[in-house]
């Protein structure tokens, strides 16, 4: 059975309330209204989404950018790889080959409260520091986020991973059901002191992104849906559906619990104390 199950109706009770939630413990969880679309990511509509595959020599690429905006990327290279587990949760099934075909930067970090507000000028945070990561945001409120920063950039600059992107780049070149040391790379139920840490306090990942387990979720760009049993190509989930993906694992999770495999998914306008987000920069 998944380890996390919707808790409906308990978000009518009151404006806060205390649900099993995200992981194992209580999670302070609400809901907000209005859903967003995709296409809001854009802030241009005009504005082609991405270079394509052809056009990117990332080969040449600089490895590592720190952008006008303070936040440092990641070059993650095309490649392909094995998505999902035998030996997990059904819908981590089929394992299936993926191929990514074009290079994407990738924020070395979870995204911080101090860079979330200077976008939006607050900070939702339960737990509240510039360098903590920004959490009790839904995926639409990423969505807002997303428009603002984009428009500030006067093209689509910003937007949220892939789910097969999330998982490529955590996986970082390993083999399916790997098990990273989990106390030197994340912050979980064993070791947070049931809080959110600082960003970039643990060890880096094989290709030098930090949190990527643990600490907070991280919100993906796709809908929640069953895996293909085929080869795809740069997938970006299923095609409808109500529910949003997030991965990673948190600060409230249990560690065998947080594994590259692992899948959630909630409403867009879900928000708690433990989900947060890290962007893709895209590459022109």
């Amino acid at each position: 059975m998944k380890y996390v199950r919707e808790l409906f109706g308990a978000w009518a009770m009151s404006a806060l309330v205390v649900v099993v939630g995200i992981g194992c413990g209580e999670d302070a969880s609400k809901d907000r209204g209005g859903a967003v679309t995709p296409q809001s990511e854009t802030g241009a509509s005009n504005q082609p989404e991405e270079t394509s595959a052809e056009q990117i020599a990332w080969e040449a690429m600089d490895k590592e950018i720190t952008d006008s905006n303070g936040m440092s990327f990641v070059m993650i290279p095309p490649g392909s790889f094995d998505m999902g587990s035998e030996n997990g949760d059904a819908d981590e099934q089929p394992v299936h080959t993926v191929h990514i075909t074009k290079p994407f930067y990738l924020s070395k970090y979870e995204l911080t409260q101090a860079q979330w507000k200077a976008i939006m000028g607050e900070n939702p945070s339960h737990f509240k520091g510039d360098k903590l990561p920004v959490e009790t945001i839904s995926w639409d409120d990423v969505q807002v986020f997303l428009r603002r920063i984009n428009q500030f950039e006067g093209r689509l600059t910003y937007r949220l991973p892939t789910e097969a992107e999330w998982e490529y780049a955590a996986r970082a070149g390993g083999a399916v059901d790997q098990k990273p040391a989990l106390n030197s790379v994340a912050w979980h139920a064993g070791n947070s002191r049931k809080k959110s840490h600082s960003v970039g306090q643990k060890r880096p990942n094989a290709w030098g992104l930090y949190d990527m387990y643990g600490n907070v979720w991280e919100w993906c760009r796709d809908r929640i849906g069953a895996y293909p049993s085929r080869t795809v190509t740069d997938p970006t989930g299923a095609q409808t559906g109500i529910r949003r993906v997030f991965r990673g694992g948190s600060w409230i999770v249990p560690a065998d619990r947080i594994r590259t495999e692992e899948r959630e998914g909630r409403l867009q306008g879900y928000y708690v104390h433990n989900i947060g987000l890290r962007l893709v920069k895209i590459v022109r």
